[in-house]
């Protein structure tokens, strides 16, 4: 089950014993249900363990994904919207006002566009440089619309079976386009924490392009995190710093691997070790 989704079980779980406990305190209830022996397995997994599924795409990944061309109509959709997350930063919940043209528009002296709208989870301004190529995406689908997967339609049951559909089909590009290296993480199944393993592809959703956009496309360009944190539409700064974790993870293995490569150049360097 998708961590997420137990976190948000257990908080539910929680509200019912609150509810609960003041059933059995009201003297006119008088509920008297016995929830002492109701215990909740405890997620044992580290900081690290629990974000081993947050896979951001380098920019090669993202370069493979856009020039990407044998393409269905449904999948060049997903493509599209995916890309656009990936350069913007937002949650799904705020494409649709993207692509309405919802959004307040400043244009900088070298005639690129920046845009601030108010993001819906947070009710914070987000404030986002609008790439060349978002905006040529914006401007086609503006003469044209979706026909596969319309996120901007009113009913919300609609939208929420186009997301999925969404999450379906990336995944399907992302095969295509070749992203099949493994990916190890970790999950908790009931009280045993297990490695997993599973192709990249399958790894890819909506949320991983948000990642995308923080860590590849700004915080490894050297974008100050507080910019970031103001892209991101975040209140707290703190949750803007876990990209930045990820990031310094990436830093420690590419360093690693680099520390490897020196010390193998050193071992040549010595003595009885010249093949020339």
């Amino acid at each position: 089950m998708n961590p997420r989704r137990i976190a948000t079980h257990l908080n539910k779980i929680k509200g019912i014993r609150t509810l609960i406990n003041h059933a059995n305190r009201d003297k006119e209830i008088k509920a008297n249900i016995n929830i002492n022996s109701f215990v909740a397995i405890r997620d044992e997994r580290s900081k690290e363990q629990k974000k081993s599924k947050q896979v951001p795409l380098t920019e090669k990944q993202l370069l493979a994904i856009y020039n990407y061309t044998n393409l269905k109509p449904r999948e060049v959709e997903a493509r599209d919207l995916f890309i656009c997350q990936c350069l913007l930063g937002q949650r799904i919940s705020d494409l649709p006002k993207i692509f309405k043209g919802e959004y307040a528009i400043t244009l900088l002296d070298d005639e690129n566009e920046v845009i601030s709208f108010t993001v819906q989870k947070t009710r914070e301004e987000a404030t986002l440089y609008l790439f060349p190529v978002v905006k040529e995406i914006l401007e086609r689908y503006k003469q044209t619309g979706f026909k596969h997967i319309d996120l901007l339609i009113e009913d919300e049951k609609i939208v929420r079976r186009n997301e999925a559909k969404l999450n379906r089909t990336i995944k399907q590009v992302c095969k295509k386009v070749g992203l099949d290296s493994d990916v190890i993480y970790v999950e908790q199944i009931g009280e045993d924490v297990v490695e997993k393993k599973k192709k990249l592809f399958e790894m890819i959703h909506t949320h991983i392009a948000r990642h995308t956009f923080a860590t590849t496309v700004t915080l490894s360009n050297g974008v100050p995190i507080e910019s970031v944190s103001k892209m991101l539409g975040h209140t707290n700064i703190k949750t803007t710093q876990h990209y930045a974790k990820i990031l310094d993870k990436k830093v420690s293995d590419d360093m690693s691997v680099l520390r490897n490569l020196l010390q193998k150049e050193e071992e040549l360097k010595k003595p009885g070790n010249n093949n020339h």
